[in-house]
């Protein structure tokens, strides 16, 4: 048995990577529902009619978000590795409204 300092019992390793797993869980739902809502923004925001089913618009929010991520982080100097760079929601819309545009135009 190893008995340094910060080594723990097979129990507390498992609760530790369970409650590392549940974050990753709430992570990926959270991101599904600010897409979500991106998204719907974006397409009610947008002129014209643009039908999307929910896995779309929801893909739409989260392309938006990350393409407000990428500009602010170029627009910072920083690179998108560095952290999380966090754009917020109307840059995200904004995102989300120019790749409506650029899909139907392009």
């Amino acid at each position: 048995m190893d008995n340094r300092a910060g080594s723990g019992t097979p129990r507390e390793a498992g609760k530790k990577l369970w409650k590392a797993e549940a974050k990753s869980v709430f992570n990926l739902i959270s991101i599904v529902i600010t897409g979500f809502f991106v998204g719907l923004l974006a397409e009610i925001l947008y002129p014209g009619p643009v039908d999307l089913g929910f896995v779309k618009t929801v893909l739409l929010g989260i392309g938006g978000s990350i393409v407000a991520g990428v500009f602010a982080s170029w627009r910072s100097g920083s690179t998108f590795g560095e952290g999380v760079n966090r754009a917020g929601c109307l840059a995200s819309v904004l995102g989300a409204l120019l790749l409506i545009w650029l899909g139907r135009h392009w």
